[in-house]
């Protein structure tokens, strides 16, 4: 599973003047926690978060409570809480991933980077989508009928298995794989098929291929 097939699109963007209201009007109704900054040629710059918003806040009432005290000399703590558009508050370089990366590529940098949501851009840094966790780990979300009912009835036949001809059992996203195939060539194809489907944790295979008849014999 790539990014493009979770990501939402269009995504709602906003660009580097716009004003702490209007971002906040938009994640309010729109109900999302972040925003993509862009340039004027539509190409991610940064990006702002509800959390960023509320730090603003925050941080704008610490000045006022401390303002007769020892200033503050952290100058881009300051700005950032003075900040009244998107250019002063939004954290950058933004952290964002390319539509043909794999889910499991964008959870990683998700983990890694300790961020909530990707912005994805094409080739010209353009924003074409966003990806949260949510997106990413919701195919892993699926009961274990589900999973059972869409490797029986899509991915299987898909490659030509009847599923009535194999042993498939799911339990807690492990499946168990029994019986035999016309080929070792097919066993090796469903065996990566099944493991690389979304929702799938484990494969325990015990697939066989039907042995030649001709096999041993002579010309």
């Amino acid at each position: 599973m790539t990014v493009d097939q979770v990501m939402t699109c269009p995504v709602v963007v906003v660009h580097a003047q716009a004003t702490l209201g209007s971002m906040a009007h938009l994640l309010r109704r729109h109900r999302i926690s972040g925003l993509p900054v862009v340039d004027d040629d539509d190409r991610l710059v940064g990006v702002v978060s509800e959390s960023d918003l509320l730090r603003r806040l925050i941080r704008a009432e610490l000045l006022k409570v401390f303002a007769d005290q020892a200033p503050i000399s952290a100058g881009g703590r300051e700005s950032r809480a003075t900040a009244e558009t998107a250019e002063g508050l939004m954290s950058q370089p933004a952290i964002s991933t390319p539509p043909e990366a794999s889910a499991d590529e964008a959870l990683e940098l998700i983990r890694r980077r300790a961020v909530r949501r990707l912005p994805v851009v094409d080739g010209d840094g353009r924003v074409i989508g966003i990806v949260t966790r949510t997106d990413l780990l919701q195919p892993y979300a699926c009961t274990d009928q589900e999973l059972h009912d869409e490797l029986c009835g899509e991915v299987l036949p898909r490659l030509g298995v009847d599923p009535g001809q194999i042993r498939l059992e799911v339990e807690s996203g492990s499946v168990l794989l029994g019986g035999t195939l016309p080929g070792s060539e097919l066993v090796a194809q469903v065996e990566a098929t099944v493991r690389d489907t979304p929702g799938v944790v484990f494969v325990e295979s015990r697939l066989r291929a039907h042995a030649s008849p001709f096999a041993g014999k002579g010309p």
